[in-house]
């Protein structure tokens, strides 16, 4: 048991590196991913490897070519899309609530928005973003409903991507502060209308610009050809299930 969990706690470690190495173009679309050179650069067997390359596939960031390679997928505007969805379908009623409820403690929520503004100070964007998030998982959870972000968690690693993208592209990132603070502020005011104006538009910012980068960058949402995979398929990952 001790060793399925070291395993499993070396592999989650291996994950949220290589999810943020994505994220941040570190590792961009079309990358081959070599399994003997991602446990030599994490100092680890093969296997906790390959059980992160699963979970990054799941992520959608990965997609594994059977008997080709395993590489970077690239931006899906129709993924980002669908978490856009999912975001305002599943933030609106919670936005409701939160408004209709009283006494209310705001403080994490506040506090989470001072740590934003110094991670901007230090262009710390991949720490912003995740502030982000976890500005978002704290509402949620006022309302004991932390679970339901973990689900939009699961599903946005596309948009999450393009976010990053925007915010070192644009400087997409003083909005969002702002626009935290402003829903916090019509919560406590119970002003659900104001509440809900703000959120439309702080969680439709990224996907209204998905056309307009795919037009930009058609490097990142183009996928690799067959011919170019086989030239890289020697050492890549080409079976994660054993």
């Amino acid at each position: 048991m001790q060793h399925l969990h070291r395993r499993r706690s070396r592999s989650d470690s291996i994950y949220a590196d290589m999810r943020r190495r994505i994220l941040s173009l570190e590792l961009p679309p079309g990358t081959i991913l070599n399994d003997r050179e991602l446990s030599e650069r994490y100092g680890t067997s093969r296997t906790p490897v390959r059980d992160a390359v699963q979970q990054l596939a799941q992520d959608g960031l990965v997609h594994v070519a059977p008997q080709f390679a395993t590489f970077v997928t690239p931006f899906d505007p129709i993924a980002v899309r669908q978490a856009h969805f999912l975001r305002i379908n599943l933030e609106t009623p919670l936005i409701k609530q939160l408004c209709a409820r009283e006494a209310l403690d705001l403080t994490p929520a506040r506090r989470l928005i001072a740590r934003q503004r110094l991670a901007l100070e230090g262009n710390d964007f991949i720490g912003f973003l995740g502030l982000d998030d976890a500005f978002h998982h704290a509402l949620f959870e006022l309302e004991e409903m932390g679970e339901i972000w973990m689900l939009i968690q699961s599903r946005k690693a596309q948009l999450d991507r393009l976010r990053y993208l925007l915010a070192i592209e644009h400087g997409q990132v003083f909005h969002p502060i702002e626009q935290h603070g402003a829903i916090v502020d019509a919560i406590e005011a119970h002003d659900t209308r104001a509440a809900l104006d703000v959120l439309r538009v702080h969680v439709s910012g990224s996907v209204q610009r998905v056309d307009g980068m795919a037009a930009k960058h058609p490097d990142l949402f183009r996928w690799p050809a067959t011919r170019e995979l086989a030239r890289s398929s020697r050492g890549g990952l080409r079976d994660t299930q054993t």
